[in-house]
């Protein structure tokens, strides 16, 4: 009888990130738009308070959810100083929004309980969602045109699908670049608030808002957890500094788990979060979206006047595009076409059904790459 070496569910069920997969691979690309990686260069006062970094023999662990300077210049900073949130209590930084997320649903839902997701989705939430053994519904949002409020939405699929223990939802969206507005934020957070369902409130692009739009505040409610990141904000996606806020029962739960899984954030990632209050943080996210802004327009004008169809967009550096309607092309097929021309993007598939027709683009190339990238659709 032969040794039986076989792996676990989880590994087994879980694929690879489809995003990763194609954006680092080895084949020769002439334009990589599949990964989201910032290519602007972070605030120079990063720089300098990396190599003061490197002068204070800070090697050891870091305390596990943060130091309390750290957890309250981001809350100064990056959350507004928002008054339901107590920096010491209610919140903790944790290495990239991605674990943020397998940490959140880790510590509120058990396994084979259900999870709504939102879709279009980030492509992670399922993978993670399998990786814990839960169950996971996606649920299509209706159109406007369909005139049926959140609350009613939520209400009838909990008949058809039962009651989930948590809902994700990812506002701004990725890959759709759009704001979901005050109204539905009030009628989510109503239902999940009457129904008892945790809300985990996916705010990782909420920094990249294009100017002359505006971004919500999501009302604030005893089953709320709010997850957002920095890497994006401060184009540091490797340095990898996220947080999680929330009850302070959730997060001291959430921070006991992470002891025994990632221990602690990384001393440097703390380091700056710690001086994020020497950063021109605001002045810097305002620039990031404004160049993203005139790159989408660009980019968006440019496919437009070949024949194809592009999603609009509201923040974030990702858009939605289709084929020609004479070509009548799957969004697999059309990335795999863009392919073999050198270009990489993602199918849509990877971020929900219904957008199987659809590829996610990455506005992450200066203006005359992307100029030259178009030319190849």
């Amino acid at each position: 009888m032969h040794p039986d070496f076989t792996f676990s569910q989880a590994a087994n069920s879980v694929q690879p990130s489809l995003s990763m997969a194609r954006g680092l691979g080895e084949t020769p690309l002439l334009y990589n738009l599949a990964v989201g990686s910032p290519d602007l260069a972070p605030p120079k006062e990063v720089s300098a308070l990396m190599q003061a970094y490197v002068e204070q023999n800070r090697y050891g662990y870091a305390p596990s959810k943060g130091s309390i300077k750290g957890l309250k210049a981001l809350h100064n900073v990056v959350l507004g100083n928002d008054n339901s949130i107590d920096p010491n209590q209610n919140l903790m930084l944790l290495p990239g929004a991605k674990y943020a997320i397998y940490l959140a649903l880790k510590t509120l839902v058990s396994p084979k309980e259900q999870v709504f997701l939102f879709a279009p989705y980030w492509l992670s939430y399922p993978e993670i969602c399998k990786s814990l053994d839960l169950a996971f519904q996606e649920l299509e949002m209706p159109a406007p045109s369909q005139k049926i409020s959140m609350h009613a939405f939520l209400t009838q699929a909990a008949k058809v699908h039962g009651k989930p223990k948590a809902i994700i939802l990812n506002n701004p969206n990725n890959p759709g670049g759009w704001i979901h507005p005050n109204t539905d934020l009030e009628e989510l957070v109503d239902w999940c608030q009457k129904e008892g369902v945790w809300l985990i409130y996916d705010e990782v692009y909420k920094d990249l808002v294009f100017p002359g739009e505006t971004f919500p505040s999501v009302p604030h409610f005893e089953g709320l957890v709010r997850i957002g990141s920095l890497s994006k904000s401060l184009c540091l996606a490797g340095l990898r500094l996220a947080y999680m806020s929330g009850p302070a029962a959730c997060i001291q739960k959430a921070d006991a788990l992470g002891q025994h899984i990632h221990t602690c954030i990384a001393q440097p990632a703390l380091w700056l979060a710690e001086h994020l209050e020497e950063l021109p943080f605001a002045h810097f996210t305002q620039q990031c979206a404004k160049i993203y802004q005139e790159r989408y327009t660009l980019f968006s004008q440019a496919l437009e006047r070949k024949g194809y169809t592009v999603w609009p967009i509201q923040a974030a550096f990702y858009i939605l595009t289709q084929a020609k309607k004479e070509e009548a092309t799957s969004g697999e097929e059309l990335a795999n076409r863009l392919e073999k021309r050198g270009l990489m993007v993602t199918p849509g598939n990877a971020y929900g059904k219904s957008l199987g027709h659809t590829v996610r683009v990455c506005l992450t190339l200066p203006k005359e790459k992307l100029v030259a990238a178009s030319e190849l659709f």
